[in-house]
C-alpha cells in the first residue's frame, strides 16, 4: 500500500490546535494607564516585562527603555490620562518622572 503517515499534530495539520503563544511582531497588550495620588500606575504584561529587562544604570539603558515606552504606545497611553512633564509614573516597583 502507498499511504502516507498523516504528519505529527502542530507539524502542517491543519486540523492541529494553534498554540496560544504571539507570534513575534503581533501587537502586544495595550498598557493600562492609572491615575494614582502620587502620579500615575502603568500595568501591563510587555510594559512590566521591559522594566525587568532594563539597565537603568546607563545612559543607554534609558535611551532604548524610553523608544521602549514609545513602542509600546506608554507614552501616549500617560498623555491621554493627563499626564505631565514632571509628573510621578510607576512601572512595577521602578519609579520615574515623565517627560513627554
Amino acid at each position: 500500500g502507498g499511504r502516507a503517515a498523516a504528519p505529527p499534530p502542530g507539524r502542517g495539520d491543519p486540523g492541529a490546535p494553534v498554540s496560544g503563544r504571539r507570534r513575534r511582531g503581533a501587537p502586544a497588550e495595550p498598557p493600562q494607564v492609572e491615575k494614582r495620588p502620587w502620579g500615575f500606575q502603568v500595568v501591563g504584561p510587555a510594559v512590566e516585562r521591559l522594566v525587568e529587562r532594563t539597565s537603568f544604570d546607563s545612559e543607554q539603558g534609558l535611551q532604548r527603555f524610553q523608544m521602549a515606552l514609545d513602542r509600546l504606545g506608554v507614552s501616549s497611553a500617560l498623555e491621554e490620562a493627563g499626564a505631565e512633564a514632571g509628573d510621578s509614573v510607576r512601572v512595577g516597583q521602578v519609579e520615574f518622572e515623565y517627560q513627554p
